[in-house]
């Protein structure tokens, strides 16, 4: 009966230590393996909020100075506004 209370003994603290150290052994192992997928999914969703960044600044800002004038020249083109009109619309379009 000793010998099986002895063994009893050893292996109930093995166990303890194996089930604290098995999840950080395979999280470890985890990483190792995968790690390169991880950092280049990281950096494609960076790269995506990157991109809707721009474009959202985009939007916001609006046309360029050189956008702005072209439509008014396609608007003083089209008879639609005349030629203090299309001035004044240069003139707003370059402060």
């Amino acid at each position: 009966m000793e010998a099986s209370t002895r063994s009893a003994g050893v292996t109930r603290p093995v166990w303890v230590l194996f089930l604290i150290t098995a999840p950080f052994f395979t999280a470890l192992v985890y990483l190792i393996v995968n790690g390169s997928s991880m950092t280049k999914r990281q950096v494609a969703a960076l790269q995506h909020a990157k991109d809707q960044q721009e474009d959202y600044i985009k939007h916001v800002a609006g046309r360029s100075a050189s956008e702005e004038i072209a439509h008014a020249k396609a608007l003083l083109d089209n008879g639609t506004i005349d030629q203090d009109e299309f001035r004044t619309l240069k003139a707003k379009a370059l402060s």
